[in-house]
């Protein structure tokens, strides 16, 4: 699935944080934390989807501001979740200050009257229609402007950064079973009952999934990496990771695959000058050998081949295919119709 993307590294530099101040215009004023800086180099990917939107922002520095003014001239209300993954953020909204940490979520609603404050920032956010989401109405507006600082709040981190990585493969057909569990994992993490977790198992398996994936290609090349250091990381117990990992083989399995995929992505790089058995040692197989075979058994295909092949161009990496959208419809058109 392709997003809609604003880029204003495309425009002349006079012209970046007008152009951004524009697209933003019609759901917050802002003004840049750095306006002696020539240039606003920034970038917003968003995928439409039946319901909700999700999107990634990179920016400078920036304030934004939602007054009473704009929300009587266009008034979306749509709940958003906002992930910060690099930078500090600070929110006031009435008499509540907020600065969840990078990787803590906030629940805003964007009827209310809010202003914010980021520095040089990196982050995602999920923007849920209250038609399509009346369900949870009551557990959104429960969890306005409190940062959720909790392991239920961690799981919702990461099924946001799955989302992120999963959205651009995404089959237009798989929206709606999205949604689906979209509605389940925010109630479950926001405000968790039995029912409600059960409802919600598979995204909270994705979601302690991906937690697992990030904390081993974290660890890849720590010789040490076994399920103790894993459980300690992940805050998980032994019997906990054991049968989240089963059904990808078990857990040294799953080191070992995830291995043996970042040994393949060096080896396509036909820029890579280095040689196999070096590949091999830092992601701590024991020998070039049983690495080949392991390799082969994988991938059906020798470590040798796919090196040759990255050097004949056989092997092509992936291209982006985001439309550069330099004169678009505003964010408030964008998600004005969810």
């Amino acid at each position: 699935m392709d997003p809609e993307v604003f880029d204003t590294r495309y425009l002349p530099r006079s012209q970046q944080f007008e152009a951004w101040k524009q697209w933003y215009g019609r759901v917050f004023d802002t003004v840049p934390l750095r306006p002696e800086l020539q240039g606003f180099e920034a970038k917003h990917l968003t995928w439409r989807l039946d319901g909700f939107a999700f999107s990634r922002v990179t920016a400078p520095g920036v304030s934004g501001r939602r007054s009473r003014t704009l929300i009587h001239r266009d008034s979306i209300d749509h709940w958003v979740i906002t992930l910060t993954k690099r930078g500090t953020h600070k929110v006031l909204a009435g008499d509540i200050v907020a600065e969840p940490a990078p990787g803590v979520p906030l629940v805003q609603s964007l009827a209310d009257p809010m202003e914010s404050e980021r520095s040089d920032y990196d982050r995602v956010q999920l923007y849920l229609g209250r038609d399509d989401f009346r369900e949870i109405a009551a557990v959104m507006d429960a969890a306005r402007d409190v940062p959720l600082d909790s392991p239920n709040g961690r799981l919702l981190a990461e099924y946001l950064l799955l989302l992120e990585r999963s959205l651009p493969t995404l089959e237009q057909g798989a929206a709606q079973g999205l949604k689906d569990a979209l509605r389940a994992m925010v109630a479950a993490c926001i405000k968790p009952t039995a029912d409600r977790i059960v409802e919600a198992a598979t995204p909270i398996r994705a979601s302690r999934l991906e937690l697992v994936r990030r904390a081993v290609e974290r660890r890849l090349r720590v010789s040490a990496l076994d399920a103790a250091m894993l459980c300690k990381e992940v805050g998980m117990s032994r019997s906990q990771l054991y049968r989240l990992l089963d059904g990808e083989g078990g857990v040294a399995r799953y080191i070992q695959s995830k291995r043996l995929v970042a040994a393949y992505e060096e080896l396509r790089d036909g820029e890579n000058p280095k040689p196999i058995s070096a590949i091999a040692f830092e992601l701590c197989f024991p020998d070039a050998s049983s690495f080949s075979r392991m390799f082969r058994r994988q991938f059906g295909i020798s470590p040798s081949d796919v090196r040759g092949a990255s050097f004949g161009r056989l092997i092509q990496a992936h291209t982006s295919n985001d439309r550069l959208l330099l004169k678009p419809e505003s964010f408030g058109d964008l998600i004005r119709f969810l």
